[in-house]
């Protein structure tokens, strides 16, 4: 089997842990480095009888965890949602469409859905039901944004099945470079090189005894939102980076990644605040790195990702 030839298909359920059937229409999100891990603990017997050994281990709770990289770009078609945006749902976020114009996620608490995730691997069906994500937008200078996605839910048995046939993918839209980036830090707009947000949930298995599996779903039951980016480093009297992380002063982020109506990426955050300044050297230019949390302001809000 091929590692090139995978494909990753996702349905948000109607029932939180109950199995979406998939097609051709659930697939279609561009993806690199899909994995796949069972997380299936075994118990020790460790007993004591007149010889030595181990007896055979007790089979616990049935967890799966795939991973898989894709591309943070738009539709292509100004309000309308991109391929990403059903996943960006289930790791906790809204979604706020309005016609012809954008398509906006913001911090979700209540109502967040749960998902149905395969990956047809060359022949080999591996999925997850009840699932729920994170992610991590990482940055770098001259090349587009990635989106890493880390997924857990209820292990399903894994099977032989064919790759999906008449699958669309978004192959016309291409992501944005970080390139011609309104980028702004506390209303400065530092030279960027690297940035990264992490949209960090803590996932929860729902446990049951009642089940097979032990498992319904994962839910999200924390989540942490952190970051950092690199800059050069300015005089204080132009921009007071030192100054802003030790008094712990709030202030907003922004970057926009520009492209064509439809694929306009603009990552926005309203509280920012620096967690710890440290200089490097960029090739011989003084550089800063300075790594951030994005709080909540009233709750549900302080950061988005809006498609124009």
């Amino acid at each position: 089997m091929l590692t090139k030839l995978r494909q990753i298909a996702a349905k948000i359920e109607v029932t939180e842990g109950t199995a979406e059937t998939l097609a051709a229409a659930d697939a279609g999100l561009l993806v690199s480095e899909p994995t796949f891990e069972a997380v299936i603990p075994k118990t020790e017997r460790n007993v004591a009888t007149h010889q030595l050994g181990r007896f055979r281990k007790v089979v616990g709770t049935q967890i799966a965890r795939m991973t898989f990289k894709a591309e943070l770009k738009g539709s292509g078609t100004a309000g309308t949602a991109p391929a990403l945006g059903k996943y960006l749902k289930a790791c906790g976020m809204s979604e706020t469409v309005v016609a012809v114009t954008s398509v906006t996620y913001a911090p979700l608490t209540q109502a967040v859905p749960s998902l149905t995730i395969a990956g047809y691997f060359d022949g080999v069906f591996k999925s997850l039901v009840g699932a729920r994500g994170k992610y991590r937008l990482i940055g770098r200078i001259g090349e587009h944004i990635i989106v890493e996605m880390e997924w857990m839910g209820r292990y399903v048995a894994v099977t032989d099945v064919a790759m999906l046939s008449g699958v669309t993918y978004d192959t016309t839209t291409e992501p944005q470079p970080l390139l011609s980036a309104a980028f702004s830090a506390h209303g400065f707009a530092g030279k960027l090189n690297s940035i990264d947000i992490d949209y960090n949930n803590t996932l929860t298995a729902r446990e049951d005894a009642s089940l097979a599996s032990g498992i319904i779903s994962h839910t999200i039951t924390d989540r942490e939102m952190t970051g950092s980016f690199n800059v050069e480093e300015e005089l204080v009297a132009t921009e007071d980076y030192w100054g802003k992380n030790l008094s712990g002063v709030e202030g907003a982020l922004t970057y926009t990644l520009t492209g064509a109506a439809g694929n306009i990426v603009t990552v926005a955050g309203t509280d920012l605040q620096y967690q710890q300044a440290a200089e490097n050297d960029r090739e011989g230019v003084s550089g800063l790195q300075m790594d951030f949390a994005l709080d909540r302001n009233t709750g549900d809000d302080g950061f988005s990702i809006a498609f124009t």
